[in-house]
């Protein structure tokens, strides 16, 4: 699994910059896509997908000395359809090195 070092790594290596600048820009990214996504408003990438938060409403819960479960946000993830045709690509072509 890919994580923000990773991202780190890629950025540092693409861009030509530092790790310590690399770094202020992978958490410049981070930070600006969470701020937008928690503006309420929805936001969309293109080429990677588009992202919103919706209400998951709470519930009860199947034990009964529990409360019933609060009401919380989630964040939604709709892939962009470059996103998954290069997905799609890239996932053929580890089969057929596999097989």
């Amino acid at each position: 699994m890919a994580n923000k070092s990773d991202l780190v790594v890629t950025m540092r290596e693409n861009m030509q910059c530092t790790w310590r600048e690399a770094q202020n820009y992978a958490e410049i990214a981070v930070s600006w896509i969470a701020g937008q996504i928690a503006s309420g408003e929805p936001l969309e990438l293109r080429g990677l997908g588009s992202f919103s938060i919706a209400l998951q409403k709470g519930g009860a819960n199947n034990l009964p000395n529990r409360p019933r479960s609060a009401d919380h946000y989630k964040v939604k993830f709709k892939p962009a359809r470059e996103l998954k045709k290069e997905l799609k690509k890239q996932l053929t072509r580890d089969k057929k090195n596999r097989g």
